[in-house]
């Protein structure tokens, strides 16, 4: 939710500063944010955050497999009839 909520803000602010800024002014500004990007601590940081976000993801994508893997055992337990047959509420064929 706050992913979304600070993307959509910065949509509507960038939007606004963009139609509402002279040429000259907008030049100023990307001249800014070329050397906000060109700086080498802003290029540390997001470097770090990269690779916290990709750590985090990774470890949240092991951790739903697992819950997955651990939900269809239980589901698969639950389903399977206790006397042997191949249908639940049948009798087994095989004596």
């Amino acid at each position: 939710m706050g992913f979304k909520l600070g993307l959509l803000t910065g949509a509507v602010v960038g939007f606004y500063i963009g139609t509402r800024i002279s040429e000259e002014q907008q030049q100023r500004l990307e001249a800014q944010v070329r050397r906000l990007r060109e700086d080498p601590r802003v290029s540390k940081v997001t470097s770090s955050l990269s690779r916290g976000t990709t750590a985090m993801a990774d470890a949240a994508a092991a951790r739903t497999a697992g819950t997955a893997d651990d939900v269809a055992d239980r589901v698969a337990e639950a389903v399977s009839p206790d006397d042997g047959s191949s249908v639940p509420g049948q009798p087994s064929t095989t004596s």
